[in-house]
């Protein structure tokens, strides 16, 4: 009938909140004339969007104050700003420089690796726990008695490698795994709770996980 909806032999209706039918993907013969809307999203998609966001919190946590916890003494006057490295303002500054470059381009060879040789979710739990134990290396050799004892520096060049090596890793693979974790990515026919029959878009459902991600 022309104006009808026609569907393929194999395919089926899914209703939004009832009983599949058929576990099928649906193509729909003239779906341009229906409404697209995002698809449902998978919790473990959430989890890694949620971890992702907390590596970028603890990340901006301890890169922030470098600069003073170099530049600065740890014995300081009154009205000096906190330290412990007491290299100076310049020293200070080119490592806080050099870190940013190695950590930004830590993601170009990170990437082939991943694509190439490991897979994504293998790299990325390999550039988590690189990021950790720089976060432990750190976290060790910032306390008073390891500054006083000389390990201050070397501690801190050994948790900027790691921590840029593991953090630009897991920068490169984890906006693309979130991604991933979408595996539907066929069109299927959907009726809402308000009786519309709409078609779920793949497209508008990665732009609906960025935006929130990128919020």
């Amino acid at each position: 009938m022309e104006g009808s909806l026609c569907l393929r032999r194999s395919e089926s209706v899914t209703l939004v909140g009832s009983p599949t039918i058929e576990k099928s993907d649906t193509l729909l013969e003239g779906r341009s004339e229906l409404r697209r809307v995002r698809d449902d999203v998978p919790w473990r998609l959430w989890v890694v969007a949620l971890i992702g966001f907390w590596e970028r919190a603890a990340f901006w946590g301890l890169t922030a104050p470098w600069q003073n916890y170099m530049e600065h003494p740890l014995r300081r006057d009154v009205g000096q700003p906190p330290g412990a490295l007491g290299l100076g303002h310049a020293m200070a500054t080119r490592v806080y420089c050099a870190f940013y470059l190695f950590y930004y381009a830590t993601p170009i060879v990170v990437a082939v690796v991943a694509d190439s040789y490991l897979g994504r979710y293998p790299t990325l739990v390999a550039s988590a726990i690189l990021y950790c134990l720089g976060c432990a290396v750190l976290t060790a050799s910032s306390l008073t008695s390891s500054v006083e004892k000389g390990w201050g520096v070397p501690g801190l060049a050994v948790a900027m490698f790691l921590i840029g090596l593991g953090g630009g890793g897991f920068r490169a693979i984890a906006v693309p795994f979130i991604a991933d974790q979408q595996t539907r990515t066929e069109p299927r026919v959907t009726t809402l709770r308000t009786g519309e029959l709409v078609v779920t878009d793949y497209q508008i459902t990665l732009q609906y996980i960025y935006n929130l991600y990128y919020w």
